[in-house]
């Protein structure tokens, strides 16, 4: 168990080299380059509480690098931020609270650092992989642009985002721009706000989000198109990433919405996007969509029949709610058009084989449906 940490300042144990586990130069060494890598590094079995500004970093690890079952709570800034991988892993961890004071405007030095931290993220990684992971109640001050359970950040090439779980965080996914041909699939964000997904990148670079489950009860959130500094800039038409076989249910007073966004995160703005015309495709749609569903032409407009909707608490134990019933619409209506880079996926959120023919929409298969040879 560790404790301290510090947020702000220019020394060698402030800002992104304050974390209670380290591996790598310091930011500001000037003896760092290219040429400093680590290999063969596991971070395992850690309980991590009360540090500013991360738990775990690993900064320019390359091969063999596992972060896995440790638990992080009470964190200043990020939870867990993986560098510079090649086929790394992060799996089994449990972020609870974390980003609750970056981006704080009462802290002094606030504006001139980094202040956008999330749960879990990675950067410049090649097929790495982010699974079986739990991220729940992030923080997000006015100067956190950020405050997502799981990121994509700049660099990422073929790298997946798979059967993890994401509960009241302010958003489940974050992809910056330069990111390609990565997949975030088989996830479950249970009430996530704000910035439900954030996409600052283009369709062309492939990256694809399918058979996920977004259920929110409560408050209005955004698939959220970011255009940079003003809203001239970017092509909106290009912004975005394909979307398939998920499942978008609003709930009570949950309502999904389409916008793009601009300005700094201290006056970041709004403009409203309805029935945006992106790669959507055989997703199905449930409760409000405040300003018109996207245009997809092989919709399913339904109930999903889940065993219990909204009954997600704390833990993958308490998610056998958003199994489907039989007489699901879900089930046999997704499309089989998913990538196979960086791997073929063969099970879903539950663990049940998903090749026996034609794909369910959401995170479970229900398995011997039609089959199809």
């Amino acid at each position: 168990m560790t404790s301290g940490g510090q947020l702000d300042g220019e020394t060698m144990y402030t800002g992104y080299n304050s974390a209670a586990i380290y591996v790598g130069r310091a930011f500001n060494d000037p003896d760092r380059d290219s040429t400093n890598i680590a290999n063969d590094v596991l971070i395992r079995n850690n309980r991590i509480e009360r540090v500013d500004k991360a738990g775990i970093i690993v900064f320019d690890g390359r091969k063999d690098v596992i972060v896995r079952a440790n638990t992080l709570e009470n964190l200043g800034g990020d939870g867990i931020f993986v560098n510079g991988t090649n086929e790394g892993l992060i799996e089994h961890n449990i972020v609870r609270r974390s980003c609750l004071r970056s981006g704080d405007p009462d802290l002094e030095g606030s504006e001139d650092f980094w202040p956008h931290t999330a749960g879990i993220w990675i950067q410049d990684a090649y097929r790495t992989v982010m699974q079986y992971n739990e991220v729940y109640d992030t923080g997000r001050q006015p100067g956190n642009g950020d405050g997502f359970a799981y990121d994509f950040d700049f660099g990422c090439r073929e790298c997946v985002l798979q059967y993890n779980y994401s509960k009241n965080n302010h958003g489940l996914l974050l992809i910056m721009n330069r990111v390609t041909d990565s997949i975030a699939r088989y996830n479950i964000s249970h009430n996530d706000q704000t910035h439900l997904v954030q996409l600052h990148g283009t369709i062309d670079e492939g990256n694809v989000i399918h058979n996920n489950l977004f259920y929110v009860d409560h408050s209005t959130v955004n698939i959220d198109h970011y255009l940079g500094g003003d809203p001239g800039d970017g092509n909106r038409e290009a912004l975005g990433a394909t979307f398939k076989n998920n499942i978008f249910y609003a709930n009570g007073q949950g309502r999904f919405n389409t916008v793009y966004s601009y300005g700094s995160s201290w006056e970041r703005k709004f403009i409203d996007a309805p029935n945006i015309s992106k790669p959507f495709s055989n997703n199905l749609y449930f409760g409000s969509w405040l300003n018109g569903l996207p245009e997809d032409p092989e919709k399913v407009v339904a109930d999903p029949m889940f065993m219990a909707p909204g009954t997600g608490g704390d833990g993958f134990s308490t998610l056998d709610g958003y199994m489907l019933q039989r007489q699901s619409p879900a089930i046999n209506t997704g499309t089989a058009d998913l990538p196979e880079l960086p791997t073929k996926v063969t099970k879903d959120f539950y663990g049940n084989p998903v090749n026996d023919g034609t794909p369910d929409i959401g995170v479970y298969e229900q398995v011997g449906s039609k089959v199809s040879q």
